[in-house]
Formats: structure tokens, C-alpha cells, sequence
């Protein structure tokens, strides 16, 4: 994810800089590309060895990535999070999710600086979090029974139910 140039100024001058930011498995990585060297030391590593990191984005101050972790053995339930990562530490603060999928997931993922905007692929929307939200709750609910009411009823309670009225 090739990503960005800037320029760190101090009372000396301005120095000009270029950067990449990539992915390899589970962890997250950002070189400095004038001077081709890398130091192969990653940003940030997920606490589960199995994650991946799909996509990344960049702002003036964080990295803002997606982690996919899959669960229930390897195969049907994905679970993706966004991540916002400050420039200067190493520790992550969950901005969405997570998110449970059975196929499908998150991707078109990027930042206008001011607003990070996604696709939920399962459905079919595109979705926008700002770069500097708080975490974010996602409940996964599941239903464990179903109760049906009389929806035609007058103030005084006075409709008859009737037995087996289709």
C-alpha cells in the first residue's frame, strides 16, 4: 500500500520523506522509501496469529487498517475489525466492529483525511466512520424465540380473538 510523502520541518529546515505501509499476514509494517531501507520491525502485530490484515489507509497521524480473523476452525465465520493505529505507538484502538460475516467482510477501503470510508460487501453498502472516532459497539444479537400479538385491538380491549382464524 504505497501511501505517502510529507515533509518534517524543524528550526534547521525541512527534509523531505516517502513511505510505504504493507501487510504481511498478521502484521503491519511502515518503511521510509528515499532511503530504501527497511527495517523488517513491525508497527503493530495482531494477538491472533491466524488474523490478516487486508487493507490499509493512512492520515497525518495514523495508520487505519482492517483485520480479518476467522473463527470456527478456520473456516465460515470471519470477523472483521478497523483499526486506527497513532503514528507513535503501537497499540490500536478498535474504531468499528467486530463485525461477524459467513462470507464476505469488508473492503474498498480509504480516507479523504477527515472520514474513512468502507464497503460492507454482505450488504451491499458503503459505509463512512471518522478518522478520529471513539470505538465503536457492535452488538451481534441472536433472536432465541418469536412472540406473536394481536396487532388489531381498540382502546377498550373489546376485539374478540377467535381460535384458528386464518
Amino acid at each position: 500500500y504505497p501511501t505517502g510523502y510529507g515533509e518534517e520541518c524543524s528550526p534547521k529546515g525541512c527534509s523531505e520523506y516517502a513511505f510505504i505501509v504493507y501487510a504481511i499476514g498478521n502484521q503491519l509494517f511502515e518503511e521510509e522509501s528515499f532511503d530504501g531501507s527497511v527495517d523488517g520491525i513491525p508497527d503493530y502485530t495482531s494477538p491472533e496469529p491466524n488474523a490478516q490484515i487486508l487493507a490499509i489507509t493512512r492520515d497525518g497521524t495514523n495508520r487505519i487498517f482492517i483485520e480479518r480473523r476467522v473463527s470456527g476452525g478456520g473456516g465460515g465465520i470471519i470477523e472483521d475489525r478497523i483499526y486506527r493505529l497513532p503514528l507513535v505507538t503501537s497499540t490500536p484502538a478498535l474504531i468499528y466492529g467486530p463485525v461477524t460475516e459467513t462470507t464476505q467482510g469488508f473492503d474498498a477501503f480509504t480516507t479523504d483525511l477527515e472520514w474513512v470510508y468502507f464497503r460492507d460487501r454482505s450488504a451491499q453498502k458503503f459505509l463512512r466512520v471518522p478518522n478520529n472516532a471513539a470505538a465503536l459497539q457492535v452488538h451481534d444479537l441472536v433472536a432465541t424465540g418469536l412472540e406473536v400479538t394481536q396487532g388489531l385491538q381498540n382502546r377498550a380491549g373489546g376485539q374478540r380473538l377467535i381460535a384458528d382464524k386464518a
